[in-house]
């Protein structure tokens, strides 16, 4: 799709892209990008000879395409792997990640060489910095810099490194002035063990809401993630005690993790909970048939964005949005926004969301309004400034996750007053002031009269920096 929604025709035809391929060093045959393309092969090499030719920043596609293997798990695909480095090319991998601001795509090419079979890479007590700084980095990255990191640290997270991930990502977690930490969560969870699935059963007792919506998607990202062999009674005496103990708001989070547990544990615990489990936003219903009107919404707005960029109707972008945008789960919903936004039509796509957000539909309004917020491309800044000046609390919401993602500035007058209010929407300000390196960070941190929490939050962000964009 990247090849031909590019507005050069140099390679509209295989055979002119394995012409413009050799001009950068790079030798195949037609048959081989015919595998590529068809997704019966992959190879690094080859995504990132791809993203040469069409002019796309380093990982544009090699970032989504390596989710799409490790969430849907590779079946009869043929793997091309990169030999096992040599000492050469290993210390100038290190190198590359040890300089003041790393890219993204040398993060990627640490992960290959850490976790790649029989390479034994660094020992703990040199790995463990390189893993804080990485994971740290990845919490405030955004777009192609946040795909690339993600896909460092799942990979760092199913290799012989797992443990000192987790245990990284738990430092993080304690720490009580910590401002970002849900996409380290779901990587811990790619690799489902026991030692985790405990661990998310203390955070559903937390006080705080953020770090019991982190152990929530944690579960999630474990169902989805394999974790069916998991002993899942680790889970029913913390999860019982938190439903039942807890504030609506709780409950409101345990609801949408006790709908993907197992079937055998959802029936387990429910005898034993004292109040009925929340309803959470899904649509009509899940198939696509004609009387289901929220996918067909999806197909017309799927069919809008091919004419636009002169593609055939592409009955995958139609599923990518219905999940985007009605799915309550996390993994399933997160995904979709995570391959939506690889994209490279993201204006055209814009248009067709943002219209999608008007609608007078709750579910598809509000569910519009968040896929945007995981989107958060350059496109959408303008409502973003629009929504953040509303009363609507997911307009507002999504909003500052978008002015947090993609502005340079944000709306200061506003922002002095939503940094006040209670959660969620005055730690998501805070987070877009953090994120823009807005001088109101400054001015937080410094200032005696404002509430505890609200300093230390601009304390971290003076500590930890902005936003991560390359």
């Amino acid at each position: 799709m990247a090849r031909l929604a590019h507005p050069s025709s140099l390679a509209r035809q295989q055979r002119d892209m394995v012409e413009r391929l050799a001009e950068v060093g790079i030798s195949t045959s037609v048959s081989s990008l015919s595998r590529l393309e068809a997704g019966q092969r992959v190879s690094n090499e080859l995504l990132e000879g791809y993203e040469t030719v069409l002019g796309l920043r380093a990982g544009t596609l090699r970032g989504p395409i390596d989710a799409l293997l490790r969430t849907h798990g590779e079946g009869p695909i043929e793997r091309r792997r990169p030999e096992p480095p040599t000492l050469e090319e290993w210390s100038a991998c290190h190198d590359r990640v040890s300089v003041s601001e790393p890219k993204g795509i040398d993060w990627l090419h640490f992960a290959d060489m850490m976790a790649a079979p029989g390479v034994l890479g660094l020992p703990t007590d040199l790995a463990g910095p390189k893993i804080e700084r990485l994971t740290r980095e990845l919490s405030r990255s955004v777009q192609v810099a946040h795909r690339l990191r993600y896909e460092a640290v799942a990979q760092l997270r199913c290799s012989q490194y797992a443990g000192l991930v987790l245990d990284v990502i738990r430092q993080i977690v304690d720490d009580p002035g910590t401002q970002v930490f849900y996409d380290l969560m779901s990587a811990a969870a790619e690799r489902p063990t026991a030692a985790l699935l405990s661990w998310c059963g203390e955070l559903l007792s937390r006080d705080e809401p953020h770090v019991v919506r982190g152990g929530v998607i944690a579960l999630e990202c474990m169902r989805q993630s394999g974790g069916g062999a998991l002993d899942w009674e680790l889970i029913h005496r913390p999860f019982v005690a938190a439903f039942n103990d807890g504030e609506h708001w709780r409950r409101a989070l345990l609801s949408h993790a006790f709908r993907v547990l197992p079937p055998r544990v959802r029936a387990e615990l429910l005898p034993r909970l004292k109040y009925p489990i929340e309803q959470v936003r899904q649509p009509m219903d899940w198939t696509p048939s004609r009387r289901n009107l929220h996918y067909n919404l999806c197909v017309e707005l799927s069919r809008e964005v091919t004419q636009r960029v002169g593609l055939d109707p592409q009955p995958i972008l139609a599923r990518l949005l219905f999940e985007a945008i009605y799915d309550f789960r996390e993994t399933r919903r997160g995904n979709a926004i995570y391959f939506l936004a690889a994209l490279p039509f993201q204006e055209v796509l814009a248009d067709a969301m943002l219209k999608a957000s008007t609608s007078e539909d709750d579910p598809t309004r509000q569910g519009s309004m968040e896929a945007i917020a995981g989107l958060s491309d350059q496109s959408y800044v303008d409502a973003a400034r629009a929504w953040v000046r509303t009363e609507d609390p997911a307009a507002r919401g999504a909003g500052l996750v978008v002015l947090a993602h993609a502005a340079d500035h944000i709306v200061p007058e506003r922002m002095r007053e939503l940094v006040m209010q209670p959660y969620p929407i005055g730690r998501l300000a805070m987070y877009a002031v953090g994120m823009c390196g807005d001088p109101l960070v400054v001015d937080y941190a410094l200032d005696p009269q404002v509430p505890a929490e609200v300093r230390q939050a601009a304390r971290w962000w003076l500590a930890n920096g902005s936003r991560v964009t390359d």
